[in-house]
C-alpha cells in the first residue's frame, strides 16, 4: 500500500474510528493511486479492530482495580513495618496492620493479571504471603497491648 495512503488512514484513526466523510476521502485517494477499494476497506476495518482490542485489554486491566504499581505495594508494606517498629501507640500499630492488608490486596490484584516480578523473588504472590503474615502479627501485637 502507498505510504501516503497509509499515513492518511492512520491520521484518520487517531480518534479510534473513521467517519463516512473520512472514508470517502481515503477511497478517493486510493482510487487516484490505483489501490483496490475493498482492500483498503479491509485494512481500515483491521486497524479499527486492533484499536478496539487494545482498548478492551486496557479496560480489563483497570477493571481489576490495579492502578497502583507493585513496587508501591512493597513500599507500603515496608512503611507499615517502620510505623509498627517505631511507635508504641496501639492505634498506629493497628493502622499499620491494616495497611499491610491493603498491600496484600494490591499484590493479589497484581497476581490476577500476572504482573512480572520486580527482581527475582519480589513477586505479587510473595508479597501476598508476607503482607498477610505481617498484618496478622502487627494486629495481634497491637490488640495484645491494648
Amino acid at each position: 500500500m502507498n505510504q501516503e495512503l497509509e499515513n492518511l488512514i492512520n491520521l484518520s484513526l487517531i480518534k479510534g474510528s473513521i467517519s463516512e466523510k473520512e472514508k470517502e476521502i481515503i477511497f478517493k485517494k486510493a482510487e487516484k493511486l490505483g489501490e483496490d477499494k475493498d482492500e483498503i476497506e479491509m485494512i481500515i476495518e483491521n486497524k479499527i479492530h486492533s484499536i478496539n482490542v487494545k482498548i478492551n485489554d486496557t479496560t480489563n486491566i483497570n477493571s481489576f482495580g490495579v492502578k497502583i504499581p507493585l513496587i508501591v505495594a512493597w513500599l507500603i508494606n515496608l512503611f507499615a513495618w517502620i510505623i509498627f517498629i517505631s511507635t508504641r501507640i496501639e492505634l498506629l500499630e493497628l493502622l499499620a496492620g491494616f495497611t499491610c492488608l491493603f498491600a496484600g490486596y494490591i499484590s493479589y490484584k497484581h497476581s490476577q493479571i500476572d504482573t512480572k516480578p520486580l527482581f527475582g523473588f519480589i513477586t505479587a504472590g510473595y508479597l501476598i504471603y508476607i503482607s498477610i503474615a505481617d498484618a496478622v502479627w502487627i494486629i495481634y501485637w497491637a490488640i495484645k497491648n491494648i
